[in-house]
């Protein structure tokens, strides 16, 4: 067996104390470190790096994906030829919430404070907030791990004039952040005067229609919607008759299993009848942001008006306002 410059094993002479793997003693100048060849460089020299990326809804509605920063991490890290070790996407995340807090945030410090690399990836620099204070505290966390952030983008010395200008792109992402949320917050108020429903979650009787954007009566929701008002007017059914009449006929409470949040998980209650008998929407009348949103009426003008002065409502107000001063 014969070592990797030509000389015997058992002939090379005993290595310098305190001499690391990096390297071993040069066959003709005794005492001085002669480098190993490049493969065993590129083994021990090759730094691990880990890659962040991140969208928000807002990003999402701006036609940006994840995939493009994550094919732009990798091409540079192979460029540079870094070992990357782990990838965390945080993914519909909104740049405002703090780093350590987003699900794959967390994650990176944890693997960070574990040693796990040394080097954070990342697309640019508004992925890591769009908002100055968040930027800055998860680079503060950064160097308090001891971890590089290396932005694809543009680079970033570690001096003043490095530290200020990070500074201005932040300045530049926030303000960003507050004309892209104007831009959506007006084009949603447009497309509700347009006879669109804008909010987030489908009411309790109706469908919502994706092809234009409005809401129709549910086939089989908005008759129990028109069975309540029935009883609560022409029966003068109070909202725990009528939530144990529905639980006794088996009827399905509201349920929307987009937001497991707003279940209900034991069957119908006053609350939920009141709820109902109350909002607007089920007489043609909603609103988004100030601006009128058209819902089909469930409900006619005539139980409005009966229900106004019926008993139970006022009872029904006490029994909410007692509810939230415990809460």
């Amino acid at each position: 067996m014969r070592a990797l410059w030509g000389r015997p094993l058992a002939a090379q002479e005993a290595p310098l104390r305190g001499v690391r793997p990096g390297g071993v003693r040069g066959p003709n100048v005794p005492g001085r470190l002669r480098p190993l060849p490049a493969l065993w460089e590129e083994t021990v020299m090759t730094e691990r790096v880990a890659i962040y990326a991140r969208v928000s809804t807002d990003d999402q509605a701006e036609r940006q994906t994840i995939e493009t920063q994550l094919v732009a991490c990798r091409e540079h890290c192979e460029g540079k030829g870094y070992q990357v070790m782990a990838e965390f996407l945080d993914n519909g995340v909104s740049g405002v919430v703090p780093f350590a807090e987003r699900p794959e945030g967390g994650r990176l410090l944890v693997a960070a404070s574990d040693g796990l690399f040394s080097r954070v990836v990342i697309y640019c620099p508004d992925r890591l907030g769009r908002d100055q204070y968040e930027a800055l505290a998860a680079m503060r966390e950064f160097k308090r791990l001891r971890v590089a952030a290396e932005f694809v983008s543009q680079s970033f010395d570690d001096t003043p004039e490095g530290v200020f200008t990070f500074q201005v792109m932040m300045a530049v992402a926030e303000l960003e952040r507050g004309l892209i949320t104007r831009r959506t917050r007006e084009g949603r108020k447009r497309r509700a005067r347009e006879g669109r429903y804008m909010a987030s979650i489908t009411p309790y009787g109706y469908v919502y229609d994706r092809a234009t954007g409005a809401l129709k009566p549910h086939s089989e929701q908005a008759e129990v919607v028109k069975d309540i008002f029935r009883w609560a007017v022409e029966e003068d059914l109070g909202l725990h008759a009528i939530a144990r009449r529905l639980n006794e006929r088996g009827v399905s409470p509201p349920d929307n299993a987009t937001h497991p949040v707003h279940r209900s998980r034991h069957g119908w209650h006053a609350t939920t009848v009141y709820k109902l008998l109350s909002a607007p929407r089920y007489v043609g009348q909603a609103t988004y942001a100030g601006e009128p949103m058209t819902c089909p009426p469930l409900r006619s003008e005539e139980h409005t008006s009966e229900l106004q002065s019926h008993s139970f409502i006022s009872y029904a107000v006490f029994f909410l306002k007692k509810k939230n001063n415990k809460q």
